[in-house]
């Protein structure tokens, strides 16, 4: 989208597999984040989870091993992390992190005008501060501190 504006921004290759499983018994509305596996439930009552142990740190640029075998590994997690439910898997679905060039946060303005933008692995995470910083900058006009060292024209 931002090519045709004659912008570029890079992204690091970084793919990841997410496992599905069919619906379980409300259990939480918050990430769980263990060690061993990340997990949420959406509202259908299915568990999202990535295939890779260590989500956060994974720095892969590709997939090297077959998904039925990481499903098969993340459902095991799961089951030993979840104890009382029972899971079954529904699916699993390639997705592509949204991951800067130099791997931190792109947030504000574009240098075009009206055009502001929030790109980041840590979406989830970030998205409230993230959200309440970006949008003061846009409806006031003001320039946050706290977002100066992660400015998207640092690529422009």
């Amino acid at each position: 989208m931002l090519a045709r504006l004659g912008l570029t921004l890079p992204l690091v290759h970084r793919p990841e597999l997410i496992l599905r499983t069919h619906p379980v018994a409300s259990m939480s509305n918050h990430i769980l984040d263990s060690p061993t596996q990340e997990v949420r439930q959406d509202p259908t009552g299915r568990l999202i989870a990535p295939l890779a142990a260590s989500h956060q740190s994974d720095s892969a640029g590709a997939i090297g091993t077959l998904p039925g075998d990481l499903a098969g590994a993340a459902l095991s997690r799961l089951r030993a992390l979840l104890q009382m439910l029972a899971l079954h898997l529904a699916g699993i679905t390639l997705a592509n992190r949204p991951v800067p060039g130099d791997q931190l946060p792109a947030v504000g303005p574009t240098g075009i005008a009206g055009l502001s933008l929030a790109v980041m692995h840590s979406g989830v995470t970030l998205a409230a501060i993230v959200a309440e910083l970006l949008s003061t900058e846009v409806l006031s006009g003001s320039s946050s501190p706290l977002l100066e060292s992660f400015r998207p024209t640092r690529f422009f």
